[in-house]
């Protein structure tokens, strides 16, 4: 708000400095007259001119503008002595006023906001010839007003909104699953929007004794609309990981739904990609099923595997093709499920992104870096976020390593 007085304090500066070339009396002000207050906002004083007090806040009717304001009109008085209106008002004899002159300065709405006033401790000083200057000038003083007005209203929706889409960004997060540790698998996610809200979501399941769905998909963009896809999208999800433990049919209806969401309410060219991924600590193997989305890193001892099988991301096409993968996993391992954000981290590479990410990790591994350790030197190092990042890392521990 500071900021945008300060502007509205230097117009008026460069107003009296005009002014004063253009006009013989020493003293100008400009007094808001609203609400029956006559309020001096800003005012200049040559050596020589009235006493005007920089703290000015009294009742209308004691001042010379309530006439201004009163009538929307010019108000001239060359000899304040000589005017039955004003001559005998204490602010004449406190200020030694000797000749007025105010115009009203008006508001686009027609309404009078308050007076742009010079005045002078001589008499016969202003003039008819002056008027047209005043109101000139005051016009430049009232496109400044409501300039400020319609910079104080943006910033206040700008202030309203943020504390909207933070309340909204804590709602969206509150949705997802917490970090989760039991029998011998935790789930770790990163979530990191690269702005309030995402396009990305993520959840999983408990399907039965050392059986878990896990889930990530990332609805093309990252913003309002992608949010709120997004979420429709979660709901959907959450109910196909009740009613579908295959990976195939809980992705072949979510497309269905996606489909259907964007026929009916969003212009073509939206899609949704994900990965859906059935852990099985019993069998020791995980099926996964991806649509378009960044391959899913297994990570088994110090080596780091693209599961790279895919096929069309999620609401393109009207039957999704059944593209399931089978892939054993050892009693200790770890998988990497991301969105492409991720990717975006690694530019200028000989190699392919997901290449890169793939001997990054191998790199860290090595080095007897942890995967969380990783992630967060890898994403903190970006100058700038262009697009949401959402990681979650499923980690296997200890156990017997059994075959159904």
């Amino acid at each position: 708000m500071e900021i945008i007085q300060c502007k509205f304090r230097q117009t008026a500066r460069n107003v009296f400095d005009l002014l004063t070339e253009l006009i013989p009396a020493k003293s100008f002000f400009i007094a808001s007259t609203t609400e029956n207050r006559f309020i001096i906002l800003e005012m200049f004083n040559h050596v020589g001119g009235c006493p005007i007090p920089s703290d000015v806040n009294e009742p209308l009717q004691i001042s010379y503008c309530q006439h201004v304001a009163t009538d929307a009109v010019p108000l001239l008085i060359p000899d304040t002595r000589q005017s039955s209106t004003v001559k005998e008002l204490e602010v004449t004899s406190l200020l030694s006023i000797g000749s007025y002159l105010g115009v009203p300065i008006f508001l686009e709405d027609g309404s009078v906001f308050g007076t742009l006033c010079a005045l002078d401790p001589s008499s016969n000083i202003l003039y008819e010839e002056h008027i047209s200057v005043m109101e000139k000038f005051s016009k430049v003083i009232s496109g400044s007003i409501e300039l400020e007005k319609s910079l104080i209203q943006l910033k206040e929706n700008e202030i309203r909104t943020e504390r909207e889409f933070h309340i909204a960004r804590n709602l969206q997060t509150a949705m997802f699953c917490k970090p989760m540790s039991q029998e011998n698998v935790s789930i770790e996610p990163l979530y990191l929007p690269c702005s309030y809200l995402s396009g990305d979501v993520f959840t999983w399941k408990k399907l039965g004794e050392g059986k878990y769905g896990i889930a990530i998909l990332d609805v093309m963009g990252h913003d309002i609309s992608s949010a709120l896809v997004g979420m429709r999208v979660f709901s959907h999800l959450k109910n196909q990981q009740i009613e579908y433990e295959n990976p195939y049919q809980v992705m072949s209806s979510l497309n269905q739904k996606i489909k259907a969401l964007f026929n009916e309410n969003i212009n073509n060219g939206m899609y949704v990609t994900g990965i859906y991924v059935e852990v099985n600590l019993t069998t020791m193997e995980i099926i996964y099923m991806n649509a378009g989305h960044p391959a899913a890193v297994l990570i088994k001892k110090n080596e780091a595997t693209l599961l790279s099988q895919s096929t069309v991301p999620l609401g393109l096409l009207d039957k999704l093709e059944d593209t399931r993968k089978t892939v054993s996993i050892s009693r200790d391992f770890q998988l990497l499920l991301y969105t492409d954000g991720l990717l975006d981290c690694f530019q200028n590479t000989d190699l392919s992104k997901l290449e890169t990410l793939r001997v990054k990790i191998e790199e860290s591994l090595r080095l007897k870096e942890s995967i969380s350790c990783f992630l967060e030197k890898l994403t903190s190092a970006q100058e700038t976020q262009v697009d949401d990042i959402c990681v979650l890392t499923v980690s296997a521990r200890g156990g017997e390593e059994t075959r159904a």
